[in-house]
């Protein structure tokens, strides 16, 4: 998505004023903050990937906190990254809501990744503060 708006917002002029919407800093600013998202939450897969890698290396078993980060991080990320979708695709304008333009195919698939029932993070955050409250884990949510 990020890209995808990248592209779409250097041409495009409002409708009303003919102002160039790429260069508008209210553009600039989603897109910083949607690239900031994104690589916040590749960062945090990619320390939870490697965490799952030297657990595996050692032949050791994670305690009950570690699988709760393990099992909840994927859907923070999803929730982020669907933030950051969001934030693009308010400001993409009318077109992108028809059903051939990418910035709407790419808000329908983000939403539907944050809808199973792995990444779903109502689930996750139980998850995670049940463990951080020291609470056994609830077999209904794992």
């Amino acid at each position: 998505m990020l890209e995808v708006y990248r592209e779409k917002q250097k041409n495009r002029v409002r409708a009303y004023t003919g102002a160039n919407v790429g260069v508008a800093t209210p553009a600039l600013m989603r897109l910083a903050e949607s690239t900031h998202q994104v690589s916040a939450a590749r960062a945090l897969l990619e320390k939870t990937w490697e965490d799952h890698k030297e657990h595996g290396e050692r032949k050791e078993y994670p305690n009950a906190e570690t699988l709760a980060y393990w099992r909840t991080n994927q859907a923070y990320a999803v929730k982020i990254c669907i933030e950051s979708v969001d934030r693009l695709f308010e400001a993409s304008g009318g077109m992108a809501w028809f059903s051939d333009n990418e910035a709407q195919r790419l808000f329908r698939d983000s939403h539907m990744t944050g809808a199973h029932a792995y990444t779903d993070y109502d689930v996750c955050a139980q998850i995670l503060g049940r463990s951080l409250m020291g609470l056994e884990p609830d077999p209904t949510m794992v």
